[in-house]
């Protein structure tokens, strides 16, 4: 029996939506994962309770999450619109990094070495060295 090419259409839209479906729960997966480590880390519950914006550094010492992977989880949560980006205090709302992150993008841009010095009116000053 020969293949009409009416059912040769049909075959390859059933191709096509069956894709569709696999990237579906391929992707869905991530969104599902990233809600679950939210909902373990209690990050609704930290952000509630401080009654007000918080920044990443503080939301990571609450929940006891490195502030590189709670950027990634919360930057997603922002995105999906689980949550709402502030301004910091000095009016932007820039990324903070830890001092291991310091370290590759200083050590990237040829500084040997480097010291973070904490001011109280900023985050903190640092000092390249060559």
């Amino acid at each position: 029996m020969e293949r009409t090419s009416s059912d040769s259409k049909m075959k390859q839209e059933e191709d096509v939506q069956a894709g569709v479906e696999i990237w579906k729960y391929v992707f869905g997966f991530t969104g599902m994962a990233v809600v679950k480590c939210a909902t373990e880390l209690e990050i609704a519950e930290a952000i509630e309770n401080h009654e007000g914006p918080m920044a990443l550094s503080e939301l990571s010492s609450t929940v006891g999450c490195v502030p590189f992977s709670l950027d990634r989880i919360v930057r997603f949560l922002v995105h999906r619109h689980f949550f709402k980006e502030e301004p910091t205090i000095q009016g932007t709302a820039g990324k903070e990094r830890v001092s291991e992150e310091w370290d590759c993008v200083l050590k990237e841009a040829g500084f040997s070495s480097y010291n973070i010095k904490p001011i109280r009116a900023v985050q903190s000053v640092i000092e390249a060295f060559p």
